[in-house]
């Protein structure tokens, strides 16, 4: 078991280092492999010493063995296949010890830990899909988030286009309305100068006329 639990904690080391995301199901594979060589030892443990042992230790094997599968549960759940592999071989060798025996109490514990195990794989099960849904949300979640930034940038991009494009016909007015202003008063000054010229020459004119 020290030797299978020292495996497991060196791959688990490994898988954290590694950068390629092209190797995820080589580790799952290894990772499945080390839950069913964990369970099988826990299991040979329960099928070894049950036998050999007092009342009052079996009690408490069972307390560990059964512990060790609720525990896995939750811990191995986010990989069901590993959960599984792992949760059978532990207390599988015990139900049989249960239901080979002659005692009744031993048959009915042999029951109870069969219905145990259905309902903690049920739970794993559930757990599995709760998290596989949360994950499945969150990736949408952040495609969304995503998604809207970049419509964000596009219109904040399109809203500066306006507003470069409101400022130039403003200034385009603006010149446009000097323009108008600086024509009128020509138009003005050249009716200005026309009317005196016409003053100034008809004033000689009516002297001379006058004088004839």
């Amino acid at each position: 078991m020290i030797t299978v639990a020292t495996s497991r904690l060196i791959g688990h080391r490994r898988y954290r280092r590694q950068t390629k995301n092209d190797t995820t199901l080589y580790w799952e594979r290894w990772y499945v492999l080390g839950a069913i060589l964990s369970g099988l030892g826990w299991g040979y443990a329960g099928w070894t010493f049950y036998p050999i042992i007092s009342e009052g230790e079996r009690s408490f094997l069972i307390f560990i063995l059964a512990g060790m599968t609720a525990g896995a549960t939750r811990s191995l759940a986010p990989v069901l296949a590993a959960c599984w592999l792992f949760q059978l071989p532990i207390l599988l060798p015990l139900v049989l010890h249960f239901l080979s025996s002659s005692e009744i109490l031993a048959n009915v514990m042999g029951g109870l830990s069969l219905i145990f195990i259905v309902f903690m794989m049920a739970m794993a099960r559930s757990y599995h899909c709760s998290l596989a849904s949360s994950l499945r949300l969150g990736f949408a979640h952040a495609t969304l988030v995503s998604e809207l930034q970049e419509k964000k940038l596009v219109a904040e991009n399109l809203n500066r286009g306006l507003t470069q494009e409101i400022a130039h016909r403003e200034k385009v007015e603006v010149e446009l309305r000097s323009a108008m202003a600086r024509a009128e008063a020509a138009s003005v000054a050249k009716s200005e100068f026309l009317a005196t010229m016409s003053h100034e020459v008809r004033t000689p004119m009516n002297g001379i006329m006058g004088m004839l």
